[in-house]
């Protein structure tokens, strides 16, 4: 996964504002076009994306802007996991995805916001399933 910047916000800012949540109210998970047709998705699909440390909700969106095997997000949206059915409404923490303590660079203490390694499966709406075979690994 890479972080990515949506052109409507700065970061999460303005979500709030009605004037900007006309041109959306989440931050999507952009995929590779073939990609999502491998996975039997299409724009607007929910996905689940699964690091080491965690796994987050994701809205898809087609795009022939990245290469196959990679996701891209906007940072800094979302709530606490138990909003996670909210996705649409409020998007996901990426920042979820990896581990503050051991996902840091070592002098500035910044955490890693990219090139997060994930998998991508489709979930149906409102509900998780069980791991399966239909998950996509994508690149590191």
């Amino acid at each position: 996964l890479i972080s990515r910047r949506l052109r409507h916000v700065y970061n999460s800012s303005g979500r709030d504002l009605s004037a900007l949540r006309a041109k959306g109210t989440t931050n999507p998970a952009f995929i590779n076009a073939a990609d999502l047709t491998q996975l039997g998705l299409a724009s607007g699909d929910l996905v689940e994306i699964s690091s080491e440390h965690a796994t987050i909700l994701g809205v898809a969106q087609a795009t022939d802007e990245l290469q196959s095997g990679v996701i891209s997000m906007a940072h800094a949206w979302g709530d606490s996991p138990e909003n996670d059915g909210q996705v649409r409404e409020i998007g996901s923490s990426t920042n979820r995805l990896v581990n503050n303590a051991a996902d840091c660079d070592p002098i500035t203490g910044m955490a890693r916001q990219s090139a997060i390694p994930v998998n991508v499966r489709p979930v149906t709406e409102g509900a998780r399933r069980p791991p399966g075979r239909d998950r996509l690994p994508l690149s590191r």
